[in-house]
């Protein structure tokens, strides 16, 4: 049951992104969102054709770029990067291809899974070859998501829903074949210890098991059969 990253959330705010600068034209609702039926406040626009593409670059006489193939990496930004490396390192049964004080690495198929330490990424790096820009929570969040306690010592609420606490709740996928698959994982999940947030059977088919982990962070796995251009095979 190998896992990869589906990258679902980026391909979404690609989206919103053509979306927002007008280079969709309109079609009818009501739609599917997560399997449910209803109607947008605002009216659901289709790709537009490769010539209004082309009016928003500077140089419309210019080809596109190659095709984007898939999301390279994923990063989650930690309270505790040596536990949360355990903790990936057990619940994915992965071992991270890279540890150090400021990030640790996992591979997962042609794709990877960092998590960096909270206030460790936030500078650029000066390199011979190169520049890194830094990402990730500025200075004044970092200091809150530092001061606030971890989901992993507060057992007095229920995961996820402490509003007291200071927190980034990333959302990630992780790609498996077929439901059954996930269901296997969820029986792993639990066999480790991980919080289960949440189960979903979607309307095409697939299956999604969520999990959180120590910062908060909400992991799923999930099958084809969730999204129309992800059917099952």
């Amino acid at each position: 049951m190998p896992l990869r990253w589906t990258g679902l959330g980026n391909i979404q705010r690609g989206i919103l992104s053509v979306w927002s600068a007008g280079l969709y034209k309109p079609a009818p609702g009501p739609y599917l969102h997560h399997g449910l039926a209803f109607r947008y406040p605002y009216p659901i626009r289709e790709f537009s054709t490769s010539s209004a593409l082309a009016a928003s670059r500077k140089n419309p006489e210019m080809p596109p770029p190659p095709p984007i193939s898939h999301v390279l990496e994923t990063c989650l930004y930690v309270r505790d990067l040596v536990a949360s490396t355990k903790f990936y390192r057990d619940t994915l049964q992965i071992e991270p291809f890279l540890e150090s004080s400021r990030v640790s690495g996992f591979p997962l198929g042609q794709t990877t899974l960092l998590l960096f330490q909270i206030g460790g990424s936030d500078v650029d790096i000066q390199t011979p070859t190169g520049v890194i820009p830094g990402h990730g929570p500025t200075k004044p969040l970092s200091s809150k998501l530092l001061l606030s306690p971890s989901s992993s010592s507060s057992s007095s609420s229920s995961p996820g829903n402490n509003d007291d606490e200071v927190k980034l709740k990333q959302h990630f996928c992780l790609a498996v074949a077929n439901p059954e698959d996930v269901m296997k994982w969820d029986e792993h999940l639990q066999n480790v210890g991980a919080k289960i947030r949440g189960r979903m059977e979607w309307e095409r088919g697939g299956r999604s098991v969520y999990f959180e982990d120590l910062d908060g962070h909400v992991g799923e796995v999930g099958s084809r059969g969730i999204w129309a251009h992800y059917p099952l095979e």
